[in-house]
């Protein structure tokens, strides 16, 4: 992995941590209205610089452009969908290392499957050591760990998010190959097919909608903003660095969590949890090196 694409992926992983605490903090909200309040904020903010880059860039788009981002356009509303209940249910420092933890794992997998990418001994020892590492800061493996307050129910509702991140990293690097588009606007009408898609919801459910503008108004800000910032800049890491290498590193954003949750959200963070992030930060620098 180049320091550039590195680069890039930490910035992602502190913004992405970021938007998952503000999530956390809405996880009482009606999951499906905070989702649609996100969205729409996010494209109102993002259309100036799609449209930006079509203008700039011409990039050649076909119905087959249309039909693909569509497809990631639902992926991506599956894993919004399915991460903010699990937040409803689980912590943020028990559900998002199971959600962010695994999901590398099934990507180098698919990435290895279906893009034919084949990496180095070091890379995959830094995958393992970052899978290791988050394992071990969600606490799980250790006695009691996994015991009261349904926590066994949010690891389950934590790797469903962990599918649809494989999924859509997976599927999102092979479409930018193929279509050759700018990052901005793929990811841009991505969230104009996630808001076709949600608007009938809202229209059905608009006093929930409003009654969750009101009460978490800057919550549903920050995550229109920051959700499709984090992942453009995954998407510019992915056209010049294999999936196998940034699926693996985004994971860093799990060390930022577990801190914000200590002193945001009050929640514990113990012994093992350190092991687990000197674990993530060793296999870091493995992929990096790699």
């Amino acid at each position: 992995m180049t320091g550039f694409a590195l680069a890039l992926v930490l910035a992602a992983a502190s913004i992405h941590a970021s938007f998952n605490l503000l999530a956390k903090r809405a996880g009482a909200a009606d999951s499906t209205a905070f989702v649609c309040l996100g969205n729409f904020v996010s494209m109102v903010a993002f259309a100036p610089f799609a449209i930006g880059s079509l203008v700039l860039l011409r990039p050649a788009i076909t119905a087959v452009t249309f039909a693909f981002i569509a497809l990631s356009g639902i992926i991506h509303i599956c894993y919004c969908l399915s991460l903010q209940r699990a937040y409803r249910i689980g912590d943020l420092s028990l559900v998002y290392p199971i959600a962010r933890g695994t999901g590398p794992l099934l990507a180098t997998l698919g990435a290895v499957l279906v893009l034919g990418e084949r990496p180095g001994l070091t890379a995959l020892a830094g995958i393992a050591l970052l899978v290791l590492g988050i394992f071990q800061i969600s606490g799980l493996g250790r006695r009691g760990a996994a015991h009261g307050r349904g926590a066994w129910l949010a690891v389950a509702s934590a790797l469903v998010p962990a599918v649809f991140t494989a999924t859509y990293t997976v599927w999102d690097k092979y479409c930018l190959g193929l279509l050759m588009v700018p990052p901005v606007f793929y990811l841009w009408f991505n969230q104009v097919v996630r808001g076709v898609i949600l608007t009938p919801y809202a229209l059905r459910h608009r006093v929930e909608v409003r009654e969750v503008w009101r009460r978490y108004r800057r919550e549903a800000i920050g995550v229109g903003v920051l959700s499709p910032l984090n992942y453009v800049l995954i998407l510019f890491a992915l056209t010049v660095t294999p999936v196998s290498y940034v699926a693996p590193a985004r994971e860093i954003s799990i060390l930022i969590a577990a801190v914000l949750g200590k002193r945001l959200l009050a929640e514990g963070v113990g012994h093992h949890r350190l092991i687990g992030a000197a674990a993530m930060t060793i296999g870091l620098i493995c992929l990096a090196l790699g």
